[in-house]
C-alpha cells in the first residue's frame, strides 16, 4: 500500500534533516560549554514535544506512572539516561575533533550492536557483518588523519566512540535507540 505524504509532513521531514545536519557545525562552533548546549538541546525539545505527548498519549503516560506500563516507564528512563551520555559524549567531541570525525565515529553504533549481539549469542547474517565492516572501514578512513594531529583530538575521538555505544533499548534485543 502506498501512502501519500502532506505537504506538512515532507516540510517536517525536510526540517529535520537539515536540523540533524546542521547540528554538529553548530556545536562545534559555539561558544558555549558542549555540556550546557547537550542539556539546553534537550530541555527544549521536551518543551516542545512534551505537551503533544501529554494531549495525545495521555492514558499511556498516566497507565506508565500509576499503571501495568512502570516496565515501559523504566525503559523510557534508561533510554534517557543512555541519550544523556551520548549527548555528553558526541558533544564535547565535536569541539575537540573535526566535526566529520566526530559524526563518523559517532555512527558506527551499528558496529557496537552487532558486537553486543554476539555477546549474547546471537548470529548475525553474514551481509550484516559485511554491513558493519563497511562502516568500520569508513570510520577508519575518516578518522586516520587525527591520529597525528594532537591528543585533543585523539580525546575527541574517543568520546566521539563513547558517543556511539548504546546498550540495546530491551535484554536481548540486538537493536538500540536511532542515531540522531
Amino acid at each position: 500500500m502506498h501512502h501519500r505524504l502532506d505537504p506538512l509532513t515532507m516540510a517536517a521531514v525536510g526540517l529535520a534533516v537539515a536540523s540533524v545536519s546542521s547540528s554538529a557545525p553548530l556545536i562545534a562552533y559555539a561558544a558555549a560549554p558542549a555540556l550546557a548546549i547537550a542539556f539546553w538541546r534537550t530541555f527544549l525539545a521536551a518543551g516542545v514535544l512534551g505537551p503533544f505527548a501529554l494531549v495525545r498519549r495521555r492514558a499511556e503516560l498516566r497507565d506508565m506512572v500509576t499503571g501495568d506500563r512502570r516496565r515501559e516507564a523504566r525503559y523510557s528512563v534508561l533510554a534517557g539516561l543512555a541519550l544523556a551520555v551520548h549527548f555528553a559524549t558526541w558533544m564535547p567531541s565535536a569541539q575537540l575533533t573535526s566535526v566529520a570525525t566526530a559524526t563518523a565515529l559517532v555512527a558506527t553504533q551499528p558496529v557496537w550492536q552487532g558486537l553486543l549481539a554476539l555477546a549474547q549469542g546471537r548470529r548475525l547474517r553474514p551481509v550484516m557483518w559485511l554491513g558493519i565492516g563497511i562502516a568500520v572501514a569508513g570510520a577508519v578512513l575518516a578518522t586516520g588523519a587525527d591520529l597525528g594531529t594532537s591528543s585533543r583530538a585523539i580525546v575527541g575521538d574517543l568520546l566521539a566512540l563513547a558517543g556511539g555505544w548504546r546498550p540495546p533499548c530491551t535484554p536481548g534485543s540486538a537493536s538500540g535507540p536511532a542515531p540522531h
